[in-house]
């Protein structure tokens, strides 16, 4: 979260999947919600917050040591 600039920034697999992370939720916003601290929470609201897809990073996905 960039309140200066008012962006929200999310994984870019919520760009990917976006349609069904709205369906579900009714918005980005609706869906990440829960998951944020009541402040951040209430500026998501009132502000409504441009968001802007980070790069995914696909060394998540790589083979190591708990696999």
């Amino acid at each position: 979260m960039d309140r200066r600039n008012n962006l929200l920034y999310l994984s870019k697999i919520f760009y990917w999947f976006e349609e069904d992370f709205v369906e579900a939720a009714g918005s980005l916003e609706n869906l990440v919600a829960p998951y944020l601290k009541e402040e951040v929470r209430l500026f998501l609201k009132d502000q409504r917050p441009k968001i802007r897809f980070l790069e995914y990073d696909w060394s998540l996905n790589a083979e190591g040591p708990l696999r």
